[in-house]
């Protein structure tokens, strides 16, 4: 998983993890951070204690938690335009298409709030990107 943003149309990659795993984002509250309030979703529980479990919940919106190793840190590592324009994204191999850009800038448009799935040249690209 690569988490990128991207600000003023310039994607930035912050990292990259190796998945082990999915969660409902209550069992990871449970079972991961040891908080137990079975009467509210993990973001109730966080809004109504976050002086009390501070950092350790962000508030989100978020129904699932990924699990995993191998990560490096975050940082916002900007992609120049170059190795964005090599970079597709789709709904499965064999579909993916370049992303979105209008006068050299990343669109957000159909990015926000939501996972793609790179292409296996992409993620090479990526991954010789950040370990540069």
């Amino acid at each position: 998983m690569y988490p990128i943003t991207i600000i003023d149309g310039i994607l930035y990659i912050l990292g990259r993890v190796t998945i082990e795993k999915i969660v409902n984002a209550d069992e990871y509250c449970y079972d991961t951070l040891k908080i137990v309030n079975p009467d509210h979703m993990w973001d109730t529980y966080w809004s109504k204690r976050k002086n009390e479990v501070t950092h350790k919940i962000p508030t989100t919106c978020a129904d699932y938690a990924a699990l995993g190793h191998d990560g490096t840190s975050l940082n916002l590592r900007e992609v120049t335009a170059n190795i964005a324009s090599q970079i597709r994204v789709g709904p499965k191999p064999g579909k993916e298409k370049p992303l979105k850009s209008q006068n050299g800038k990343i669109s957000t448009a159909g990015m926000i709030g939501y996972y793609r799935r790179l292409s296996h040249d992409s993620a090479e690209v990526i991954d010789g990107f950040i370990m540069s």
